[in-house]
């Protein structure tokens, strides 16, 4: 599945109209993502901000 797929698939969880071309941040309840395309060094981005923790994944392609 490509980004824009995935962004489109989640356009619910949008959160403030923070949409860009190779990114999306999402709210889902209380806790944030981040997801975002990096062309430079292929792969996915990932991180999640929750109240308890903070991760970051890098999913190379």
């Amino acid at each position: 599945m490509t980004l824009t797929r995935f962004i489109v698939r989640m356009n619910q969880h949008i959160h403030d109209n923070c949409v860009w071309r190779t990114g999306v941040l999402l709210k889902i309840g209380e806790n944030h993502a981040l997801v975002k395309a990096d062309y430079e060094c292929p792969g996915v981005f990932a991180g999640l901000l929750c109240r308890r923790f903070s991760w970051l994944w890098h999913f190379p392609q």
